[in-house]
C-alpha cells in the first residue's frame, strides 16, 4: 500500500497545473493548422470556373469578354461570386422584335396610330407629289397609300411618284407602304398587261400560274410597291355575277384552290399578299361598288364551297385577308361582313384561326355609303375586328374618316388598346417584310 505525504501531493498538483497551458496551446495550434490546410485546399479545388465564351459572346479589342445582357447590348462580363449564381438571360430575336415594335408604338400620337390603320387613295397623276398628298402623309400621318389607274401613266412616272412619296418624312423607322389592286385581266393597274385569273384556270398549268405570279410580283417590287390586293379567292359560281367573272380562278373550289395558291406562291416572293373577298363574293348578282349584295347562306353552306379557298390560303400563309361588303343575314342580321364582329372575330379569327392583318374593302363603295355615314362605318369596322381600312376616293370622305376615328379614341368609343393591337399587327408585317423584294 502506497501513501503520499502532503508535500508529495502538493508537488504533483503543481506539475499538473503547469502542464494544462501547454495542452491548451497545442490544441489551439492544431485547430489553426487544420483550418489553414482546409482553406488552402478549397482555394485550389473549389474555385468557380470562368464560363467559356458562347457563340453569341464577343471579345473586344481590349481583350475583355462581353456577354449579351437582357436588353441585347454587350457589357463586360463579371466574375460570379459562386457557381450557383443564375446566369443572365438574353432575349430571343422574337422578343427583341416585339420589344422594338412596342417601343415604336409608344412614340406615336393618337393621330399617328390612326394613320397606320388607313390605306388612302390619292389624286396625283404625275411624278411630283401634290401638296394635298404631302399633307396627308407628313401632317396627318397616313401610313399607307393605294394607287389606282388614275395615278399611273408609265413605269417611269409611277416609279418616280412612289419614290417621292416614300422620301417624305416618316415617324421613326416605320415605312410608308404603297398598295395596289393588280390582279391581271380587267383589274390591271400597271402599264404591262397581265392575263386574267380565268385565263390561267383555263390553261390549267399551275407552274404557269405561279410564274405569272412571280412576274407580276417582280414588276410590282421593281416599282417599290409593297402590297398587292391579290389573289382573288372568290368562286365564280353565279352566272349573273356582275363583278367577279373572269377575276376568279374558276367556278369550282378545286380550280380556284389550285390556281389561287399557285398565284399566291408566286406573288409572295415579292409583295405582301391579300386574299379577297371574305367570306366569298362569287354567288352574288349585285356589285358591291354600287349596292350591298345579299347572300342567303348559312356558315355551313359557305363551308361547303366559298370558304374552301380561304381556309387553304390561311394554311399557306397569306399575309392579309380583305373582307367584302356582303350582307349575310343568316349569319349576322344587323351588319354586313365588313362591319360584322360575328363574321370577323368569331368566324375568321376563331373558327378559321387567321392571325394576320384583316383589311376592309374600300369604305367609299355603295355597299357602305348607301347605308352608313362613312365616319360611323369606319368606327364600326375597327370595332368589328378589321385591322386596316381602305378609303380610296373622295378627299372629303377621307377627312371624315380620319376625324371620326381620332374623336372615337379621344371619347373612349374606340379603346386605345385596340388601336395599339392593330398598329402592332401592322408593324409586325411592315418591319418584318420591309425588304421583301430584295430577299
Amino acid at each position: 500500500m502506497f501513501t503520499f505525504t502532503k508535500v508529495e501531493l502538493g508537488v504533483n498538483n503543481l506539475r499538473k497545473r503547469k502542464k494544462w497551458p501547454i495542452y491548451l496551446f497545442s490544441l489551439i495550434l492544431a485547430v489553426i493548422l487544420i483550418y489553414a490546410g482546409y482553406s488552402f485546399v478549397s482555394s485550389n479545388n473549389d474555385q468557380p470556373l470562368r464560363p467559356t465564351p458562347s457563340a453569341n459572346e464577343q471579345s473586344h479589342d481590349n481583350g475583355e469578354l462581353t456577354s449579351p445582357t437582357a436588353t441585347g447590348t454587350n457589357q463586360p462580363a463579371t466574375e460570379q461570386p459562386n457557381a450557383s449564381t443564375t446566369p443572365q438571360q438574353t432575349n430571343t430575336p422574337e422578343q427583341e422584335f416585339t420589344q422594338h415594335i412596342n417601343q415604336q408604338i409608344q412614340k406615336l400620337s393618337i393621330q399617328q396610330k390612326i394613320g397606320q390603320l388607313l390605306i388612302i387613295g390619292i389624286e396625283d397623276d404625275n411624278a411630283k407629289v401634290s401638296k394635298q398628298t404631302a399633307q396627308l402623309i407628313t401632317e396627318q400621318a397616313v401610313g399607307n397609300i393605294i394607287l389606282f389607274k388614275r395615278n399611273i401613266n408609265s413605269n417611269a412616272q409611277v416609279s418616280s411618284l412612289i419614290q417621292n412619296l416614300k422620301n417624305l418624312p416618316q415617324k421613326g423607322s416605320i415605312p410608308l407602304w404603297i398598295s395596289i389592286d393588280q390582279e391581271g385581266g380587267k383589274v390591271n393597274r400597271l402599264p404591262q398587261k397581265f392575263p386574267s385569273a380565268q385565263h390561267w384556270a383555263e390553261l390549267d398549268d399551275t407552274e404557269a400560274t405561279k410564274l405569272a405570279g412571280q412576274q407580276m410580283g417582280e414588276a410590282l417590287s421593281e416599282l417599290s410597291i409593297d402590297i398587292d390586293f391579290a389573289p382573288v379567292l372568290d368562286i365564280n359560281n353565279n352566272a349573273d355575277n356582275p363583278v367577279i367573272g373572269s377575276r376568279a380562278f374558276g367556278s369550282d373550289a378545286e380550280s380556284v384552290v389550285k390556281h389561287s395558291m399557285a398565284m399566291l406562291d408566286g406573288l409572295n416572293d415579292y409583295v405582301v399578299t391579300v386574299g379577297k373577298h371574305f367570306p366569298g363574293h362569287g354567288d352574288t348578282n349585285v356589285d358591291s361598288h354600287y349596292s350591298l349584295p345579299v347572300i342567303q347562306k348559312s356558315w355551313d353552306d359557305l363551308e361547303r364551297l366559298e370558304l374552301i379557298p380561304f381556309r387553304e390560303a390561311i394554311k399557306q400563309g397569306v399575309d392579309a385577308i380583305m373582307v367584302g361588303h356582303l350582307y349575310l343575314p343568316q349569319i349576322d342580321e344587323q351588319y354586313p361582313a365588313s362591319l360584322s364582329s360575328i363574321i370577323i372575330k368569331q368566324y375568321l379569327r376563331e373558327e378559321l384561326g387567321f392571325e394576320g392583318v384583316v383589311i376592309s374593302d374600300d369604305l367609299v363603295m355603295g355597299g357602305i355609303t348607301e347605308h352608313y355615314d362613312i365616319g360611323e362605318a369606319a368606327v364600326l369596322a375597327l370595332q368589328a375586328g378589321n385591322t386596316m381600312l381602305i378609303v380610296g376616293h373622295e378627299p372629303k370622305q377621307q377627312q371624315a374618316v380620319i376625324q371620326a376615328l381620332v374623336e372615337a379614341v379621344e371619347q373612349g368609343t374606340l379603346e386605345e388598346e385596340l388601336i395599339d393591337r392593330n398598329v402592332a399587327r401592322i408593324l409586325r408585317l411592315k418591319l418584318g417584310k420591309a425588304s421583301l423584294g430584295e430577299e
